[in-house]
């Protein structure tokens, strides 16, 4: 093998050792795991038989003192650290899940957190190349290398380093999707997943295409299960803890992100009609391609069908529910989807190739380019930098999911029918 062949496993090694310090360092340092306080601050709630939801929005504090496992005892108020989240934006069953950590002090806790996330970090990676067998089947240092690819992106370092749920959420997904013989495993990997809708909302989208509601209706029912569990444990009436939901989910209306009502003045009629006539756009392409194909069973139509309507779905839903920059960790399955076309294709139609190529390049760019880490640049130059520099990175990402959404839909459309492989030649 040339030594050039190693030269992208190299490079990536390195940004991926890079993602992995800023994570620790940053879940270390006193701003760090923001996002996961809200989840260790709910569960404080919890163990005292306190709904987390109406205590958030009644602004309700904990009773002290409180006794930890490791030894700590909070006898003092605030129990919430200062500048770290505190809205419990996920649905009961991960808010009950996470409570675990609770019985911990923050520093032990956010570093026990960490942990998980850096095996979830670790996992995730193969779990998605079981979804597409020819990369499965490369050599073990491709698969390495879409593993760093993985570890370097932008998402994943801040997701990890913020201590957000969505590395939980979309092993779930995965999981959900990838137990496919057991509906029982499958349902409940949706349940769970289902506690960030705005995330999970693919996998919902794919099993009712795939009509498989045994999965729905154990995914629906564990979150019922999880209310009714929370109701009972807190002597909250389940249609409190559902306004709760409500009023939580309202206060992300109209937040700056990624998706593509930002774009536009917010709440403007001009990002609703867009938002709208994307959905309607996908909509009619999924549909149009399930109505020309005739297919009764995704699996038996062809391998890739299933994958390629998973991304789909994942771009779209990106696009048209609220999102951070953070969560576009999931365009991995776009770069998957890339790699797992050109190795199934043939020589044919050498412009599409590089094209794709081209287009998986400039995501992997995209994505993996820094956000606030530039801040450094600022502080030399004190130009106002950092912000004309986010609003660019969220502008440029929008548009490049669109393009990439576009270019998934394309590649939907070149499987057959029935059968092995992949159209050649396909205009």
């Amino acid at each position: 093998m040339k030594p050039f062949r190693y030269l992208p496993l190299f490079v990536f090694a390195i940004l991926a050792g890079f993602s992995l310090t800023y994570i620790v360092t940053k879940t270390l340092n006193p701003s760090g795991a923001i996002d996961f306080h809200s989840y260790w601050y709910a569960g404080q709630f919890i163990r005292q038989g306190t709904d987390p939801y109406n205590a958030f929005i009644n602004n309700q504090v904990p009773q002290i003192p409180i006794t930890y496992l490791d030894g700590q005892v909070a006898r003092n108020l605030p129990i919430a650290q200062p500048g770290l989240a505190r809205v419990p934006a996920n649905t009961a069953p991960i808010v009950e899940l996470l409570t675990v950590f609770s019985l911990f002090s923050w520093p032990t806790a956010k570093t026990l957190w960490m942990a998980c996330n850096l095996v979830l970090i670790l996992a995730i990676p193969f779990w998605a190349l079981r979804l597409f067998p020819a990369l499965n089947m490369r050599p073990a240092t491709d698969k390495l290398l879409f593993g760093f690819i993985f570890i370097g992106l932008f998402g994943t370092r801040n997701i990890a380093g913020n201590g957000q749920t969505s590395l939980l959420i979309f092993a779930a997904m995965l999981l959900a999707i990838l137990a496919e013989q057991h509906w029982l495993y499958a349902g409940i990997a949706l349940g769970l997943a289902l506690s960030k809708y705005s995330l999970a909302l693919p996998v919902l989208i794919l099993f009712l295409i795939e009509r498989k509601y045994r999965q729905i209706i154990i995914g629906l029912a564990i979150q019922a299960v999880a209310i009714l569990i929370l109701s009972a444990m807190t002597r909250q009436p389940i249609v409190s803890i559902l306004d709760a939901y409500v009023r939580i989910f309202q206060l992300h209306t109209d937040l700056p992100g990624i998706h593509l009502a930002t774009l536009f003045p917010a709440g403007s009629l001009a990002g609703w009609v867009a938002v709208i006539s994307l959905s309607l756009a996908t909509a009619g392409s999924l549909g149009y391609w399930l109505h020309i194909r005739k297919i009764q069973s995704l699996p038996a139509s062809h391998p890739l069908v299933r994958q390629t309507l998973f991304t789909i779905l994942m771009l779209w839903t990106l696009l048209v529910a609220y999102h951070r920059a953070y969560d576009t960790f999931v365009t991995i399955l776009l770069i998957a989807l890339i790699a797992e076309w050109l190795i199934q294709t043939d020589g044919s139609c050498p412009w599409q190739r590089w094209l794709l190529a081209a287009l998986a390049g400039l995501t992997i760019i995209v994505m993996t380019l820094p956000a606030r880490g530039v801040n450094i640049i600022e502080q030399e130059t004190s130009t106002g930098f950092i912000t004309v520099w986010l609003r660019l990175q969220s502008s440029s990402i929008t548009l490049l999911l669109l393009a990439i959404l576009a270019c998934s839909i394309w590649i939907l459309y070149q499987l057959k029918p029935a059968g092995n492989g992949i159209q050649k030649g396909a205009k």
